[in-house]
């Protein structure tokens, strides 16, 4: 390869990297290991502005909420059931939220999961 091609394609590339490829979706990989009967929380504070943006997997079905603790009191939101869930959450008023999984089953669960904060929009 040229010296020139070399230069061209070394700044095409940087160029994609450094507008951060809008195709590309990257977010913090985690994990943890829930045994039976117990729980896990990974808590973040989020304002009124932020949209949350999550996944998680795991092999066996979870009680997934997300929740703060407004006021000394528990509000939990996103309630559910399941192995797997993608989306977004935007909190109604700026606290600090958990994300929290409780295994209910009679296996350790295996979960991977990660979120970020996504930018919020232009005008």
């Amino acid at each position: 390869m040229t010296r020139t091609v070399s230069t061209i394609l070394f700044m095409i590339l940087f160029s994609l990297f450094m507008t951060g490829c809008a195709g590309l979706d990257i977010m913090p990989q985690k994990n943890a290991m829930i045994p039976t009967g117990g729980g896990y929380e990974d808590c973040i504070e989020l304002k009124t502005t932020d949209t949350l943006k999550l996944y998680f997997e795991s092999n066996v079905p979870l009680n997934f909420n997300i929740h703060c603790h407004k006021d000394g009191v528990k509000t939990t939101h996103n309630e559910m059931n399941v192995t797997r869930w993608e989306g977004t959450y935007t909190p109604e008023w700026g606290e600090y939220y958990c994300l929290q999984w409780q295994n209910d089953g009679a296996t350790m669960a295996d979960v991977n999961y990660g979120f970020k904060l996504v930018p919020p929009e232009s005008p």
